[in-house]
């Protein structure tokens, strides 16, 4: 069963755990806590990037909104430090390639050549 909204509500390393959005859902394999997906990544107020992460290296809310994804899928991540803030962070992250190391994004390129 598929869930247009999904919202965590619990503690994590003192910090709430972020609100998500579903804006668009995915397909394919999920992001997990090894992968390093390729995503695009827009904080309300400035301009969206698109890079390859490496989710140990987020914040842990951060990384909790990504875990799960698909590829083509679109959340709003909300981020909360401390209960009742006024301004939390709000991000919209898109997963282009759950996993885009090197060797996975040159087979994705060579499978979709193929399939021209």
């Amino acid at each position: 069963m598929l869930f247009n909204t999904i919202v965590f509500s619990t503690f994590l390393f003192g910090a709430v755990d972020p609100q998500i959005k579903v804006l668009k859902e995915g397909a394919g394999e999920k992001v997990l806590s090894y992968n390093a997906p390729l995503i695009r990544l827009k904080e309300e107020g400035r301009d969206p990037i698109e890079r390859v992460v490496v989710l140990d290296e987020l914040t842990p809310a951060l990384k909790l909104g990504i875990l799960g994804m698909q590829k083509g899928e679109i959340r709003k991540i909300y981020i909360s430090s401390e209960p009742g803030c006024e301004n939390p962070p709000i991000f919209e992250v898109e997963v282009i390639y759950v996993d885009a190391t090197a060797a996975a994004h040159l087979a994705s390129e060579r499978d979709n050549f193929f399939l021209q």
